[in-house]
């Protein structure tokens, strides 16, 4: 093939642009690589840490239902019970689903999955809302200690008479009554705030029939005088008598009724605690196991799918060792191509001024026999 100096020239020059172009275009293509793992990466440990905290969401969402079951001060359930409202549920219904299904779309059959449960672990504590009502669990046993208190009062006061005893030794404090005193302590300020309309007017109606109850002792022992021997009745006893039948007894009885009602409304209180602890047990427990082994599978299958730290060190490992194995090949292309055009020149060149030195030398029988095609073969033949 003929080819002229400037042809080779070109030639050579462009066998060392095309080298060049391949080491960048390699180099370009392995940073991109790098830059898309990279990217493929973080992408990744976003959503697996995404992942990760809606675990620990729903972890610290039922320790605080919990907290309602077994914590007397925590008197309403705050936590989201709306399933679209909660940090996961705004994101499965979002578009950080939408953006995490496009990075892997096989989690898109898991996300199915957690739904169902995820609804159902929200719709429990709406159940456990509205079964629940704060209550004081010895609060009844409570009330039925005062009740038995009272009927031991009214016993003492029934036995003076009987035992025809000299005063009367009953207390007339309502404060100062074993009821009283737990009145006016911090269990029953806490059961009367936790309480109902309707418990908070039994509440009420006892404290007034427990002070009238009092009185009417006090009423007694200001007017009671014990029997003399022989005798069957006098004033201050028959006076005595008389107030504790038409007062005493019947308020001990309505103050009785009373503390019964506050009992009964404290026992149905602890029904809806019951009740509350069963759904937790039997529902919200399970569905949170579901959803938070669900999110464990979510999890597997990002690290499955996206590639590790460690990967993409590896990958731009291999990356740079294939830019340093092609840059050193070009290296030594271009190092023998401009070797090869050198020589192709330069040594064609000195043959000529050799022999222009001897043709002026008076030596004309020097011949060059270069048989090139370009135009130093052409001057050789000339001369």
């Amino acid at each position: 093939m003929k080819m002229n100096l400037g042809v080779k020239i070109g030639a050579g020059f462009g066998a060392v642009l095309l080298v060049l172009a391949v080491v960048a275009t390699w180099s370009i293509l392995g940073i991109g690589t790098i830059i898309y793992d990279a990217e493929e990466v973080i992408e990744g440990n976003k959503l697996h840490g995404v992942l990760v905290q809606r675990e620990v969401d729903h972890l610290n969402w039922a320790g605080q239902v919990n907290a309602l079951l077994t914590d007397r001060h925590i008197t309403e359930l705050t936590v989201e019970t709306d399933p679209h409202k909660c940090g996961f549920g705004q994101w499965l219904y979002g578009e950080g689903r939408l953006e995490a299904e496009k990075i892997i779309p096989e989690l898109k059959g898991l996300f199915l999955e957690i739904e169902g449960p995820h609804t159902d672990l929200h719709q429990s504590a709406q159940k456990i809302g509205d079964v629940f009502v704060q209550a004081d669990q010895s609060l009844p046993g409570v009330l039925a200690d005062r009740s038995v208190d009272h009927l031991k009062w009214a016993a003492v006061i029934k036995e003076t008479f009987l035992e025809n005893r000299e005063t009367l030794e009953v207390e007339t404090n309502p404060d100062r009554c074993g009821l009283g005193k737990w009145l006016n302590g911090d269990q029953a300020q806490h059961a009367y705030g936790a309480g109902d309309s309707e418990f908070q007017e039994a509440w009420r109606a006892m404290i007034h029939n427990h002070k009238q109850l009092h009185a009417s002792a006090a009423e007694i022992k200001g007017v009671y005088t014990p029997l003399l021997p022989g005798q069957s009745h006098n004033e201050g006893n028959g006076k005595a008598k008389e107030i504790l039948q038409n007062k005493t007894l019947p308020l001990l009885h309505e103050t009785l009724t009373n503390i019964e009602l506050l009992q009964k409304e404290a026992r149905h209180e602890l029904k809806g605690m019951e009740q509350a602890a069963v759904i937790y047990a039997k529902q919200t427990m399970p569905h949170l196991a579901t959803v938070q082994g669900i999110l464990a599978n979510l999890r597997d299958t990002v690290d499955t799918h996206i590639m590790t730290d460690q990967e993409m060190l590896a990958a731009a490992s291999r990356t740079k060792i294939a830019v340093i194995i092609c840059s050193f090949i070009a290296l030594l292309a271009g190092v023998f191509i401009a070797f090869f055009m050198t020589r192709s020149i330069t040594r064609p060149i000195t043959k000529t001024v050799a022999m222009l030195t001897e043709m002026g030398r008076g030596r004309l029988d020097f011949r060059l026999h270069l048989e090139r095609s370009d135009e130093i073969g052409t001057m050789a033949k000339t001369m």
